[in-house]
């Protein structure tokens, strides 16, 4: 999204730059309030997983606090290993995309900077909107309910 905002933002000097750090400064503030939060709800899950399990005042036996807890620390590791290297990939793919279009549409073309820059704005908004908004609908819509 930050070709995006640039487009629109940037053109209209380098004050206007400051408004990214206003943006950005909430972000930070956000943020800090969701971990204070996730901190605190953490705190209350664990209470209630370090006590025992009751049902109309009794203690029920065979329940799982953990369900997760069966899998291999390996198994684990390899599960993180292969996100995080999909992500650096897709962030080169993006990236080398950016590039190779950038220079497609003026060689090919003959477009100006400017139209380069818009193009390209158009295909980094198409990839943060799918982003956006995809994640959702595949939450709602995907394999799981």
């Amino acid at each position: 999204m930050g070709p995006l905002a640039g487009a629109f933002i940037l053109p209209r000097g380098q004050r206007s730059i400051a408004w990214f750090s206003f943006v950005a400064l909430l972000g930070i503030l956000l943020l800090a309030d969701i971990g204070t939060w996730t901190k605190r709800r953490r705190a209350a899950q664990e209470k209630l997983q370090a006590a025992p399990p009751r049902l109309a005042g009794h203690v029920v036996e065979g329940v799982d606090a953990a369900p997760h807890a069966h899998l291999p620390r390996k198994k684990i590791f390899w599960s993180l290993a292969i996100l995080v290297a999909l992500d650096v990939l897709e962030i080169f793919y993006l990236a080398s995309l950016g590039s190779y279009y950038t220079f497609y549409l003026m060689d090919k073309f003959h477009v100006s900077v400017r139209s380069r820059g818009d193009s390209f704005v158009c295909v980094s908004g198409r990839g943060g909107g799918g982003t956006f908004f995809g994640g959702p609908v595949g939450d709602r819509m995907g394999a799981r309910w």
